[in-house]
């Protein structure tokens, strides 16, 4: 499988689930639309895909890695509205840059705490 998520679930800090038992397999060359209202948790879906946040709890598994890494050098989404600050807080959307150009996890925290 390219990408699978198995019994996917996220809440957000006013304990909204927005993810309730999310299970995806999209094997290597399949062409996946996620499709649904505003607020229904495409992009916290795909920003589970991409490594930018976490599941409370299930898996996310990417190229056989059950915790992506590094993803930037071959992976990105880009959410419906143009502006990321909008859907991401800043620490994410650097976080996602960095990954974009092939940064190390360790060396994007490292310049986020300077």
């Amino acid at each position: 499988m390219a990408v699978s998520i198995k019994n996917g679930f996220k809440r957000f800090g006013n304990g909204n689930l927005v993810l309730n038992n999310i299970n995806v397999n999209v094997s290597s060359g399949e062409i996946y639309g996620i499709l649904g209202a505003s607020g229904c948790g495409k992009t916290t879906l795909l920003s589970c895909v991409v490594g930018l946040r976490q599941l409370d709890s299930g898996q996310v598994t990417v190229c056989d890695q059950s915790r992506p890494h590094n993803l930037g050098s071959f992976c990105g989404y880009m959410p419906q509205e143009t502006a990321l600050v909008n859907v991401l807080t800043i620490r994410e959307v650097l976080k996602y840059f960095g990954l974009l150009y092939g940064m190390e996890t360790k060396e994007i925290e490292t310049g986020l705490s300077n």
